[in-house]
């Protein structure tokens, strides 16, 4: 039974990423150790490590790539919140401040009203004496 398809590109999926020819070497040599198409001593001696080295950096890819692979949170990750400015941050402090006394002096008046109502309605109602119209010379 033949199979019908596209033949497997294999390493050569690796030539037009970014990325420098050393590490695209590498990674061609990583993807041909697991899938058996270059021997492990071969590759260590064209990319001039020890086979320590090339176990730990083909370890450390292996789980770069599964990190990448790891589910995420469904949308756009959040946008970052802008940093304010110094003189930002000083003025919105002192509109805080402001607001506050004015809050307390609200708080004040309404204890002074309810404790003495009779200073708040006089000094409200203005003068009791009528105002006297200019009358026209005669």
């Amino acid at each position: 039974m033949s199979q019908t398809g596209r033949k497997p590109q294999g390493v050569a999926l690796v030539m037009p990423l970014e990325g420098s020819e050393h590490a695209k070497q590498r990674l061609k040599l990583f993807l041909q150790t697991l899938s058996g198409g270059c021997r492990v001593g071969e590759a260590c001696a064209e990319l001039g490590i020890c086979e320590s080295r090339f176990f730990d950096q083909r370890a450390e890819w292996l789980q770069e790539a599964l990190e990448l692979l790891e589910p995420r949170s469904p949308g756009r990750p959040p946008k970052p919140q802008p940093s304010l400015a110094p003189a930002e941050v000083e003025l919105l402090r002192h509109q805080v401040q402001e607001l506050q006394a004015r809050a307390a002096a609200v708080e004040v008046q309404a204890e002074l009203a309810s404790v003495l109502p009779h200073v708040i309605q006089r000094s409200s109602a203005g003068k009791k004496t009528k105002h006297l119209a200019r009358r026209p010379p005669r």
